[in-house]
């Protein structure tokens, strides 16, 4: 679901709340250079995450698959597709991200807006949050009602590494304990195939 605000969006289970960037970070996970950290619960009682990513590739190569929309499913987890609704610019995506999700829990639609800041050669951050325009939910979907989430890249000679951090809210009636461990999952999965396809 590329587009910017897509691959940041595929996030729907990537959600927790409330920019708390700057706080405490628990190490749950590392292996072949992913990092999982949890942080605090936002509002809502569901955890914040972060994920830290080093991979051989390029600013470059990873900007370019999150604009490929129509490979967003191949690494997004959970992702079913992405639409673009606006691009204002190069650096300034609105789009639709649509999750499907195993019975009994019902299908999610989250509508994003992200912008795309190039501070260097080699360090670039992607702020992605919910959109939200009359009209743009559908009622086949449960609307994601919260959502905010930061990218980092930084390259360097040898690799590039990807931060990501992300806060928001599934919505419906998921229990937070289920909300909470389908979140980590997903950020797993999201970021193990998004490894695959920058190596490719």
């Amino acid at each position: 679901m590329p587009l910017f605000s897509t691959r940041l969006c595929v996030f729907f289970i990537m959600l927790c709340a409330l920019p708390a960037w700057a706080q405490d970070w628990q190490l749950k996970y590392h292996h072949q250079g992913l990092k999982l950290f949890k942080g605090e619960k936002n509002f809502l009682g569901i955890r914040q995450y972060k994920v830290v990513l080093n991979v051989s590739a390029t600013a470059d190569d990873f900007i370019n698959l999150l604009l490929t929309t129509d490979k967003a499913h191949l690494w997004i987890a959970g992702c079913e597709r992405v639409e673009l609704i606006d691009q204002i610019d190069e650096f300034n995506h609105k789009v639709n991200i649509y999750f499907s999700s195993p019975w009994p829990i019902k299908d999610r639609q989250l509508a994003t807006y992200s912008v795309i800041q190039k501070h260097s050669d080699k360090h670039y951050t992607i702020t992605i949050r919910r959109l939200d325009e009359p009209g743009i939910y559908e009622n086949d979907y449960v609307a994601i009602p919260y959502f905010n989430a930061h990218y980092t890249l930084e390259q360097n000679d040898e690799a590039l590494t990807i931060t990501y951090q992300v806060s928001g809210s599934a919505g419906g009636d998921i229990p937070n304990w289920l909300a909470n461990k389908i979140l980590k999952q997903n950020l797993l999965k999201t970021f193990k195939n998004l490894k695959k396809q920058l190596s490719n």
